[in-house]
């Protein structure tokens, strides 16, 4: 649209409550926008963690009591093998079945978990060979308790044994497999936050340059045509009456623009009018007071121009009242516009309050990481224990010498795997926290747009207190044109007068002196009052 040669936007077009309700709308969709997309992240974070738990760690930890178990279970059958005393033999015997009974639970624990290929092929592998080992061990004992104590022993270290390596060498396998796949599901984790940290990032910069655009635009919009008006309202207090507003729109903007117009133009009507009459009422003062001869004729005359300014003064009057009215109605719209103001007040408050729903979902995945690591410490106590316990075992096979040769390695190997336990539950313990750290971070960020939001708000009620003060300088215009209209009424009474002089004119000659003599002080004084305007 153009106006006077000067375009109009779409926007500048729109109602004053519609571009508050554009501006209010785009922060949201920003603010949804990125409340949205951290949801999402947070859930592929929390399914990655879930992951993380159920295919990783707890595999881990059952690979870790399965090796336990087995290492328990040699140990206690070479000393049940080897030691003389029945009861002791007996006592072995009785740890070796509960090792036996943990290695079957350990390994159906770990078959149940949710595997992945080479979880599953790892551990059928090693429950294929220890079942072999265990019908072989099974074989050689029997030959030893048939009497056959030589060729049961040599059967035992020949045909079991090398199995026994094997399910070793399986179990290690198993505990690599079960370590790779948590590496992997700890790496699936750190993507999952890293692509979230950066498409919040990229949202919500987008976002913000996009919601900026839109309120430097809208503001633009709104603003113009009110430096427009108000410059003209400057103009008109200064005494011009030749501006008007290039302005024109359906909105409330341009009502008020095209009421201003009306008011400037009904105003330059009166005062030319006002200006002419003057001269004409000099011009007939004049001859009065140079023409006393012809003092009838002149009054009768006077008495008719009189009469016309009378018709003249009822008009400005009349003018005076519409521009009053039209002022009124510009300050009902200006109180409309701080109606919508406060409404788009209301709408950030409610966009600050989403911003703060989405911190504590944050918070409750923080809480959710604490209690992964709370599992991690539970297990590193458990390698902690099984060190205890490989130490022990070593000094007690020191003491018993040669014999104790064979349980001292095997005590050895127990502590190294409950070390290299507790090495793997530090290093996940260690992934742990960084999402935690992450995840703090992420409600930092959320944090940060309830504050942007905020400034919004702050925003609106900034335009609403601009538009209380326009309000008020409509009231003061609507206060002096109420008083131009009473100077109107107050000039129809003065030119009453004048007819009533003119009247009394007829009377005598000094009357007429007299008369002529107002008329001209009078037309002075329009003529002054006239000269303070350009029209």
């Amino acid at each position: 649209m153009l106006t006077g040669g000067i375009p109009v936007s779409r926007f500048a077009s729109l109602k004053v409550r519609h571009n508050i309700m554009i501006a209010v709308a785009v922060a949201g969709l920003v603010a949804a926008a990125v409340g949205g997309i951290g949801l999402y992240k947070i859930s592929q974070v929390a399914d990655s963690a879930d992951a993380m738990y159920s295919r990783a760690l707890l595999p881990t930890a059952d690979a870790a009591d399965l090796r336990e178990a087995v290492w328990r279970y040699r140990f206690y059958g070479i000393g049940a093998n080897s030691l003389p005393d029945p009861t002791q033999r007996a006592q072995f015997n009785a740890a070796r079945d509960a090792a036996a009974g943990d290695i079957d639970e350990a390994a159906q624990r770990f078959a149940g978990r949710d595997l992945d290929a080479a979880q599953r092929s790892a551990i059928t592998a090693f429950s294929t060979t220890w079942a072999d080992y265990l019908g072989k061990l099974k074989q050689g004992m029997d030959m030893i308790a048939a009497g056959r104590t030589g060729e049961g022993q040599a059967f035992l270290v020949k045909q079991a044994a090398p199995v026994a390596e094997q399910a070793a060498q399986k179990l290690t396998v198993l505990a690599d497999v079960a370590r790779a796949t948590a590496q992997a599901r700890l790496a699936d984790a750190n993507d999952a936050r890293n692509q979230a940290r950066l498409l919040v990032a990229v949202v919500l910069v987008g976002g913000l340059i996009l919601a900026i655009a839109v309120a430097m635009v809208l503001a633009q919009a709104i603003l113009r045509p009110l430096l427009q008006v108000r410059d003209v309202l400057t103009a008109v207090g200064e005494g011009d009456l030749t501006r008007e507003t290039p302005f024109a729109a359906s909105n409330e903007l341009g009502q008020m623009a095209a009421a201003l117009s009306r008011a400037t133009t009904r105003m330059r009507t009166a005062v030319k009018t006002l200006a002419s009459s003057s001269t004409s009422l000099a011009a007939r003062a004049d001859e009065l007071q140079n023409a006393s001869r012809g003092l009838a004729d002149g009054a009768e005359r006077t008495a008719g121009e009189v009469s016309k300014i009378s018709g003249s003064s009822h008009e400005v009057s009349s003018s005076v009242q519409a521009v009053a009215s039209g002022a009124e109605e510009m300050n009902a719209s200006i109180r409309e516009i701080a109606i919508s103001t406060s409404e788009a007040a209301s709408v950030a408050g409610q966009a600050v309050d989403a911003s703060a729903a989405a911190e504590q979902i944050m918070v409750r995945l923080g809480s959710s990481s604490a209690e992964i690591g709370d599992v991690i410490k539970v297990i590193t106590s458990i390698a902690e224990q099984t060190n205890l316990l490989a130490l022990n075992a070593t000094i007690e096979a020191a003491r018993a010498g040669e014999a104790g040769k064979g349980f001292a390695v095997v005590a050895g190997e127990v502590k190294d795997l409950a070390q290299e336990t507790a090495k793997a539950t530090e290093e996940i313990g260690q992934r742990v926290r960084a999402i935690q750290t992450d995840t703090a971070g992420a409600v930092e960020s959320i944090s940060e747009i309830a504050r942007v939001i905020g400034r919004i708000n702050e925003y609106q009620t900034t335009i609403a207190s601009a538009v209380e003060e326009q309000s008020a300088v409509t009231t003061s215009m609507a206060g002096d044109l109420n008083v131009a209209a009473s100077g109107a009424d107050r000039i129809n009474g003065g030119i009453g007068e004048v007819v009533h002089a003119a009247d009394n004119t007829l009377h005598g000659a000094q009357a007429t002196r007299t008369a002529a003599a107002e008329l001209t002080s009078m037309s002075e004084e329009l003529r002054a009052i006239v000269g303070g305007f350009r029209h």
